[in-house]
């Protein structure tokens, strides 16, 4: 996603060890953006049983939401053995790409308008 995003604007991935729960995640990743003077985070979280993906823009000032967005891969989602979490790291990584790919055009859009409004 990063290198497709190169010619819309400057972006650099932001990764950091999480909290356990979703509020205290993303707030940390708020944090860290101000730490480092970035002006928005975009957040995509995957949920490979479902075989959705989450796509939310955030301010790092102020730590609203600016935009969200919803993408579902057509091929469904994937569990793993006994229908628990996927473990396996080629599985988890098949699955996820297949979210990433459906992802990608509103990753695309929501960072054309972030760049608009900049």
């Amino acid at each position: 996603m990063a290198n497709r995003s190169k010619t819309l604007g400057s972006f650099t991935p932001l990764t950091r060890k999480l909290p356990n729960t979703r509020y205290s995640q993303t707030k940390d990743l708020v944090e860290a953006a101000r730490e480092q003077r970035f002006n928005y985070v975009l957040l995509v979280r995957m949920y490979p049983s479902t075989g959705a993906a989450d796509v939310m823009l955030l301010h790092a000032g102020s730590g609203g939401v600016m935009a969200t967005a919803t993408a579902v891969s057509p091929s469904g989602g994937q569990r793993g053995f006994w229908g628990g979490q996927i473990r396996n790291p080629a599985r988890l990584e098949r699955a996820t790409l297949k979210i990433a790919k459906a992802a990608m055009p509103l990753v695309e859009d929501t960072l054309r308008g972030a760049t608009m409004r900049q």
